[in-house]
């Protein structure tokens, strides 16, 4: 392949990376709220980020997946599910402004490390600093 045909294909998974967040996120959300009912409780907590981070992983995996492995998938699933537990034991399960921030942001690093690491894995340039520069600043932001 031609250096046009490897940038053309590099700007498309790009682009798409996104377009597959954007997508992911509210359908991973909705289906891990309607099968757990709310975060209450650790075990509550796991399971609904195992399901929306699973659901997430897929759909990044698919726009991503000629940079990354499936173990994206897994590694997003366990990073949300065990940074949805943790932030959501530190907010003490709240759901102000402050308590979604939080739970946001050790969610975002749960996710952005085990990444880091699928990343590291394939000797990617940068990969260890994935969770503050991809996930950090948007959980902050409350998405």
């Amino acid at each position: 392949m031609d250096a046009q045909g490897d940038w053309t294909s590099t700007a498309r998974g790009m682009w798409l990376w996104p377009v597959a967040i954007l997508v992911g996120f509210p359908i991973g959300g909705l289906v891990a709220d309607l099968v757990v009912d709310g975060v209450d409780s650790v075990g509550a907590a796991l399971a609904a980020g195992l399901i929306a981070g699973a659901i997430i992983g897929a759909a990044e995996w698919f726009a991503l997946r000629q940079w990354v492995s499936w173990l994206w998938i897994p590694a997003t699933s366990v990073g949300m599910a065990v940074g949805l537990a943790a932030g959501a034991a530190l907010a003490d399960y709240g759901i102000d402004r402050g308590d979604v921030v939080l739970i946001g942001a050790v969610t975002g690093v749960g996710v952005g490390a085990l990444q880091a690491l699928v990343l590291a894995r394939r000797r990617i340039p940068g990969a260890l600093w994935w969770g503050l520069r991809t996930r950090l600043p948007g959980r902050l932001a409350g998405s």
